[in-house]
């Protein structure tokens, strides 16, 4: 498989195909949640054109912002890996994710006092939004920005145990990525087979991935309404938003929000 690359297409394209056939439950599931963040997508975008709800230039100024947007466009990627059995590459994307929201709403914190500076007003003086992105690109790497720590230090003034919630998932993600002696069975069985896989079909870890995934954008929801409080009215008032985090038992948004929400399973 690894003679040339196109039989390294061969083989992930015998990947693909095998996961549609045994995974296609799976898959549609992940797609499905996938789809459904659209709605709060949506939401972020009306805030930024809608002025009386929250200040265009906080909004632009917003690390937490960009990189919600930026892993909406992300999403594709985490299917498509998924779709030719890339699950550990899936999980390293989706720890980034979280990784980077906690990052970003810790420095939209800390610096709360630049809002003032336009994103959408360049002529004014140096845009807020690049002054963070030079801050994070510097500290990003270093040991007193690693994510456990960060989540101690987030000040977050809601009677809600976040902490909990945001270590136990990123526990959860990191074993994930890490090789069990499952995976390694699974590797030695399709070394030994003919099917010429490029990857291991697992549709279990297809699951894993919906529920991590689900649980990272329950925490990036509930950080994002903690930074833009403006927006928490909107969000309820929105019924299909409301049965999204009702569908997909959304723990931290749903305390944030009031919303009940039935017995979870994992």
């Amino acid at each position: 498989m690894l003679k040339n690359i196109d039989a390294l297409d061969r083989g992930f394209q015998v990947t693909a195909e095998k996961t549609r056939k045994e995974c296609s439950d799976e898959l549609k599931e992940l797609q499905r949640f996938i789809v459904g963040m659209g709605i709060f997508a949506r939401e972020v975008l009306n805030d930024f054109f809608n002025e009386k709800l929250i200040q265009r230039r906080k909004w632009g100024n917003s690390l937490l912002t960009w990189c919600f947007l930026e892993s909406w466009r992300s999403c594709g990627h985490l299917l498509f890996l998924s779709y030719n059995g890339l699950y550990r590459s899936v999980f390293y994307n989706i720890r980034h994710l979280l990784e980077s929201a906690v990052q970003a709403l810790y420095l939209d914190s800390r610096l709360r006092e630049m809002e003032n500076i336009s994103f959408l007003e360049p002529d004014k003086h140096i845009d807020n939004i690049f002054v963070k992105l030079a801050i994070l690109r510097e500290v990003e790497d270093k040991r007193e920005y690693h994510t456990l720590r960060l989540i101690d230090e987030l000040q977050i003034p809601y009677q809600i145990p976040y902490r909990k919630q945001l270590t136990k998932t990123y526990k959860g993600i990191s074993q994930a990525i890490h090789p069990t002696h499952k995976q390694i069975e699974s590797t030695m069985r399709d070394l030994t087979s003919h099917d010429k896989l490029a990857a291991t079909v697992d549709c279990k870890e297809i699951e894993r991935i919906t529920t991590h995934l689900r649980d990272v954008y329950d925490i990036f929801i509930f950080l994002y309404i903690t930074y833009f409080s403006e927006v928490k009215d909107s969000l309820k008032k929105n019924s299909k938003f409301v049965d999204y985090v009702k569908t997909y038992k959304l723990y931290l948004t749903s305390k944030m929000l009031g919303i009940k929400l039935g017995k979870r399973e994992s």
